[in-house]
This record gives structure tokens, sequence and C-alpha cells, in this order.
């Protein structure tokens, strides 16, 4: 049994987090803790700012029943050919009654969107767990961990003058 978490490990934990399982049973399908787990999802999700098909993103609470037009007439506007402000994507910059709504379920476990059943529908910020991602960033830390001290002649003279005397 290795100390770290496989390729194949972190294709389960995206999988079983599409199917809504828990961390404590993503841990006994893997055979690893439930925190081992948890810290996996945590350490490498990330946030993306996405909407949907026809959607831009769109954080605004009012988004739904949002009438408003030309918000950013005065401004550089790239999405003038769009009937309402509301799908602009940079209509949350400029909007002075933008309220910005985040999903709770970003804030529970398991911290993470990909097993939501709004996900295609949302146009909020969404937390993403993507095992090809998580693999990419843990093997470059974990090589750049072992690689040694990265520094030149003249940085290796510098500590030599200061711990030598010592």
């Amino acid at each position: 049994m290795t100390k770290f978490l496989s390729y194949e490990d972190r294709l389960e934990i995206a999988a079983s987090l599409k199917e809504i399982r828990s961390f404590g049973e993503i841990g006994r399908i893997l055979g690893k803790d439930r925190t081992t787990i948890a810290k996996e999802i945590r350490k490498h999700s990330y946030e993306r700012k996405s909407g949907y098909s026809g959607w831009s993103y769109n954080a605004c609470r009012l988004r739904t029943s949002c009438k408003r037009k030309n918000i950013c007439s005065s401004q550089e506007c790239t999405h003038k050919s769009a009937q309402y402000c509301k799908l602009c994507s940079r209509c949350n910059d400029f909007c002075p009654e933008f309220v910005e709504e985040v999903c709770i379920s970003r804030f529970r476990p398991p911290h993470v969107c990909n097993g939501c059943g709004q996900y295609y529908k949302c146009t909020l910020k969404k937390t993403i767990y993507d095992a090809a991602d998580a693999h990419t960033v843990f093997s470059e830390n974990l090589s750049e961990s072992r690689s040694g001290i990265l520094s030149d002649e003249k940085e290796l003279a510098r500590l030599n003058a200061l711990i030598s005397p010592l």
C-alpha cells in the first residue's frame, strides 16, 4: 500500500463525488481515512466562474428578475448585442444594484459542485475537483520538494560566508 494517492485513486474520488458519496464512503472504497479524502479534495479543488449554455457567469442575487440594459454603456462593452445586461459576464462589475449570491453548498461537505444537480443550470462561482489537474499539481509539488535547493554560486558563497564562522 503506497503512502500517496494514485491517479486511479483520484479518478475514483472524482467519480464518487459525481455520485454524491460521503468522504467516509469514498475512504472505504479506497482503503484510506476519510480525512485523507477531505484534505485531498480541499487541497486540489479550484474555483471557476462559469455559466451554462447561453448564460454567462452572473453571481447577482437579482439576476433572474433583472431588466436593466446598457449598464456599461460608457465603458467598452463586449456584449452590445445582449438584450439585457444580466446576459453579459461583465454585468457584475458595473451594476450599482449588484448583490453577490454565494451558493452555500460549496461550504458543506463535499465542498465541491461535482455532484450538484444544478451544476449545468448554475451561473454562480463553482468549486471543482478534477482528478487530472489534482494529480498534475501533486506530481509537480512532489518533484519540486525532492529537487533540492535552487541556488547559484553567488548565493552559495553568501550562505557559506554566513554559516562557516559560526
